[in-house]
C-alpha cells in the first residue's frame, strides 16, 4: 500500500514536471517564432 502510495505521488510530481517543461518549451518556440519574423 506505502510502496504504491509512493509510486503514485512520483508519477504524479512527474507529470506536472513535465507537463510545466512543454508550456515552457512552446513559449520559448513561440517566442523565438516571433524574433525570426521581426528579424526577417
Amino acid at each position: 500500500m506505502t510502496m504504491l502510495r509512493k509510486f503514485i505521488i512520483t508519477l504524479h510530481f512527474t507529470a506536472l514536471c513535465c507537463s510545466a517543461d512543454i508550456k515552457v518549451n512552446l513559449c520559448v518556440l513561440r517566442c523565438k517564432d516571433n524574433h525570426m519574423r521581426e528579424a526577417l
